[in-house]
């Protein structure tokens, strides 16, 4: 029987930061590619010239914006994604990234990609989160506001926002035209991918595996026993999406950010097998903290995290 008392006290045990850390760096260096690349100066131009527009729905009231502002818009973003790389300022740049970004993706849906949406999902989470207690400027510059630990219910939000996406992408995929091959059959043929891929036996292949590994790769990341495989998998599976769809950052974010399915400590472990460490015992532990029960604070958190991905899974 699932002690559902214990399992709310474990969101709140400290854990390392470090991975959360990386998780953050990862994010604003891919967000300051797309906002490079994708949003080049010809793409701002026919973004901010049409005279149609698809605002997303309850939107239509944010008025669209000119050519000039949204040159500035694509910069500040640029701006506010190094930002949170380096994690200085850490929450008033994901704020305004979430602002201006989230305006530039709702006054026209013509431009909709998935990942556009997960972005702003992920905006809205670090927001909430201290992801930049440890290997951030803020942690230098306000060292007594910060510690290198973090509560792990933030590991647990975003591995759950990750295992949404994956599920419900290969949920899509269970569909008719997918399960004879359609629409990949007819990208792989129409890109520059190897002629073997080309082949019905890869192209059937290739559609079947993209289905089962959307809905296994997240129960597979979240154990250890299989995690390595899991990752292994998904470094495959991300690379021949680079090389079939135009979905610019999408595969090369997907494998940075899923790593924070390893242990919170990662980064740590990594850099002592680097420098050929041995790991002092108790290490990477989490900080079990002393709670008889949950304050209100946290209760608060608990719910709002259930009613976010219960909305996510609706």
């Amino acid at each position: 029987m699932i002690d559902f008392t214990r399992n709310m006290r474990a969101m709140f045990h400290l854990v390392d930061g470090a991975s959360l850390a990386a998780f953050r760096i990862v994010f604003g260096l891919s967000a300051f590619f797309l906002m490079t690349y994708y949003y080049s100066d010809l793409r701002i131009d026919s973004i901010s010239e049409p005279c149609l527009r698809f605002p997303v729905p309850g939107f239509s009231w944010l008025p669209p914006s000119n050519r000039e502002w949204m040159h500035i818009e694509v910069y500040a973003l640029r701006v506010f994604s190094l930002l949170i790389a380096i994690g200085l300022f850490y929450r008033l740049s994901v704020l305004l990234f979430f602002l201006l970004y989230g305006h530039i993706f709702t006054v026209d849906v013509t431009f909709y990609q998935n990942h556009f949406y997960l972005i702003l999902l992920l905006l809205f989470l670090l927001f909430f989160m201290p992801a930049h207690n440890t290997f951030s400027l803020d942690s230098v510059t306000w060292r007594k506001n910060h510690g290198p630990h973090v509560p792990a219910w933030a590991i647990y939000a975003l591995r759950g926002q990750l295992a949404v996406v994956f599920f419900f992408a290969g949920l899509a995929k269970l569909n008719g035209d997918w399960l004879l091959g359609e629409p990949l059959r007819t990208l792989i043929e129409a890109s520059s991918a190897p002629h073997f891929m080309k082949t019905e036996t890869s192209v059937m292949a290739m559609a079947y595996f993209g289905a089962i590994f959307d809905m296994l790769v997240a129960p597979m990341l979240l154990s250890k026993k299989t995690r390595l495989i899991a990752f292994d998998l998904s470094l495959a599976f991300h690379f021949i999406n680079a090389q079939i769809w135009d979905i610019d950052i999408f595969p090369y974010l997907m494998i940075g950010l899923s790593l924070i399915f390893f242990d919170p400590d990662w980064p740590h472990q990594l850099w002592r097998r680097l420098r050929r460490q041995t790991l002092p015992p108790g290490a990477g532990m989490s900080t079990r903290l002393d709670m008889p029960r949950l304050t209100t604070s946290q209760t608060t958190i608990a719910v709002c995290l259930g009613m976010y991905f219960v909305v996510q899974c609706v």
